[in-house]
């Protein structure tokens, strides 16, 4: 569980999550029944909230990366055969991608005249490129979306040009591959309600004034799920993986605790049988350290013989944590070795005790101990 959240803590998102403000504006269907009404909403804020000291840049989306988003089937034209597995659906600004940091790989970004005048413009990440394309270029490329036709939308024109190609970014969790996605300009559908702020310092710094200037336009609109992207990623990814890592390393404390009471007090018990034998030895010539030596030999092969049979048993325990790991076997040599090494480590400490005990053991007494 320590490794599987080492490789979560150290994957590529494909973007920053570090100075980003997130939060959610959700427009109320009486206030704002139509996409125009939702759109020019969005856009005097976009306008207000870049305009504030300490922005870099604001994007807008129906949802961030890398917590998924909506799925849609997409029809390439020109290609052979119809694949209607989902796409990733993202409704963007202009500033998005680069409020994110997601790398443009090819082609070019939409303006942002061009997202107000709600043209039929499309990004699409290099997994679209690799799995639907099938090798073509991009750049050019007609898609269609037929989600767009149905209602609510009911918008007759569902095709969408490709003018560029963006870095696969995770878009859904951490541990899945990422998925083919789309982005298309947030005017065309008007239910993106997500604002991403990149800020120049402390995200938190700037909540109240971009929250500030939701109310400025409607003093009666809502405001919800204001975090940082940092926050997010803690509490909806690596909370789980965290929760799990808490749980085990509680039980393998206790079980370790209980590990080297166990030893000691059987060291500790052999040390009081052979007292007679020890002071025996100690008469004969033999030294304190050749007795202390002996106490922990012996453990040593008892606590080797424990660890054969507990790795024998942990290598048909891994099967059952093979959905609560990612990125590591559940046979992983250098888990097991190490857990072994700790093991033996703290077995030989708990014999170290009754050893020298054993050790100080007057000969005179030790014969008269019976």
């Amino acid at each position: 569980m320590i490794r599987t959240f080492l490789a979560m803590q150290e994957i590529d998102l494909g973007f920053r999550p570090d100075r980003l403000l997130t939060m959610r504006v959700p427009l109320s269907e009486q206030l704002y029944p139509d996409s125009q009404r939702r759109a020019a909403f969005f856009r005097e804020l976009l306008d207000r909230v870049t305009a504030l000291p300490g922005v870099k840049a604001v994007g807008l989306n129906t949802s961030v990366h890398p917590l998924g988003n909506w799925n849609a089937p997409v029809e390439v034209l020109g290609s052979g055969q119809a694949d209607t597995r989902p796409v990733v659906i993202h409704q963007i600004n202009s500033d998005y991608t680069r409020a994110l940091g997601i790398s443009l790989v090819q082609g070019r970004l939409f303006s942002e005249v061009e997202a107000n005048n709600k043209q039929h413009l499309a990004l699409v990440n290099e997994a679209f490129v690799r799995t639907r394309l099938e090798g073509r270029d991009a750049l050019g490329q007609t898609v269609r979306l037929p989600l767009i036709r149905q209602a609510p939308f009911a918008i007759e024109d569902d095709s969408f040009q490709i003018v560029g190609v963006v870095k696969d970014t995770l878009n859904r969790g951490l541990t899945d591959q990422v998925m083919p996605e789309i982005y298309l300009p947030f005017t065309l559908l008007g239910f993106a309600n997500r604002v991403v702020t990149l800020t120049q310092a402390d995200p938190a710094s700037v909540s109240r004034s971009v929250i500030s200037q939701v109310y400025a336009i409607d003093r009666n609109q809502p405001v919800t799920d204001v975090s940082t992207v940092e926050r997010v990623l803690n509490d909806g990814i690596y909370a789980g993986p965290r929760f799990n890592l808490a749980l085990f390393s509680v039980f393998a404390g206790l079980g370790l605790t209980l590990a080297i009471i166990g030893v000691y007090g059987v060291m500790s018990n052999s040390v009081a049988q052979q007292t007679h034998d020890i002071g025996v030895r100690m008469a004969i010539g033999a030294t304190p350290g050749d007795i202390a030596g002996m106490i922990v030999k012996r453990g040593s092969r008892l606590l080797l013989t424990g660890i054969a049979l507990g790795s024998a048993g942990g290598l048909f325990a891994a099967r059952l944590l093979s959905r609560q790991i990612w990125n590591v076997s559940p046979f992983d040599p250098i888990t097991f070795s190490a857990v072994s090494l700790i093991l033996l480590l703290a077995g030989i400490l708990a014999c170290l005790w009754p050893a020298r005990r054993a050790a100080r053991v007057e000969p005179m007494e030790a014969l008269r101990y019976e």
